[in-house]
């Protein structure tokens, strides 16, 4: 199998986030992806991770990429729920690591 260059980490990842049930749903609609949480602190944490697993980000680097969400969305009333959000991340890291991934196809 021949040895390409693993996608570059974009410095922007567009997320939608839904909340129904008790959960937030966030979704990477340009990768076709989802994770959810119960509260919007946890879900940060999973898309990050998420976003680690699609570009196969070894466990050594990824301490120096992170992805921040671009606004603040408040925690829904108990019991209701919220029109979904269109937020961005944004890369926060060093963008010489986004070089250094490799994917065999």
């Amino acid at each position: 199998m021949p040895l390409h260059t693993k996608p570059t980490l974009p410095h922007e990842i567009q997320v939608v986030i839904t909340y129904e049930d008790g959960y937030y749903v966030a979704e990477l609609p340009s990768y076709d992806v989802v994770t959810q949480a119960t509260t919007m602190q946890d879900l940060v944490f999973l898309v990050n991770d998420l976003i680690c697993a699609l570009f196969d980000i070894p466990t050594s680097k990824q301490t120096n990429i992170w992805y921040k969400p671009s606004s603040v969305t408040a925690e829904p009333a108990p019991g209701t729920t919220a029109e979904p959000t269109h937020d961005t991340y944004k890369l926060l890291g060093t963008p010489t690591m986004r070089a250094d991934f490799t994917l065999i196809a």
